[in-house]
């Protein structure tokens, strides 16, 4: 198992600029998540979450690891966090689109 604290892949820290980049802990911790060390992610997904906390994917993968590791009521609040801070739902004006069924207009639930 290797350090979570040694680089292993030559990457330039960034701090995403915005909603859609992945931060350089998000990649760390899926190489780890990938090679099946859960723990390392773990640290690493946490890491992320810590420096970007409105990054709904910083939450989303401490979920997915805290899945990994059966803790469910925790992975289950990272989800929730996750969703809390995405950028379409903190919009006031956020509804959802509407879907056409057999001509009629319904909105979506």
């Amino acid at each position: 198992m290797t350090h979570p604290l040694k680089s292993e892949f030559p990457v330039t820290p960034m701090t995403p600029s915005s909603h859609n980049e992945v931060s350089l802990e998000i990649m760390k911790g899926k190489a780890h998540h990938l090679r099946g060390e859960i723990q390392d992610a773990l640290y690493w997904y946490r890491q992320s979450v810590l420096k970007h906390p409105t990054c709904s994917l910083s939450y989303f993968h401490l979920g997915e690891a805290l899945l990994a590791l059966n803790k469910l009521p925790a992975a289950f609040k990272a989800y929730c966090k996750g969703l809390a801070c995405h950028y379409t739902i903190q919009k006031i004006d956020f509804s959802p689109p509407h879907r056409r069924i057999q001509g009629s207009t319904i909105q979506a639930n």
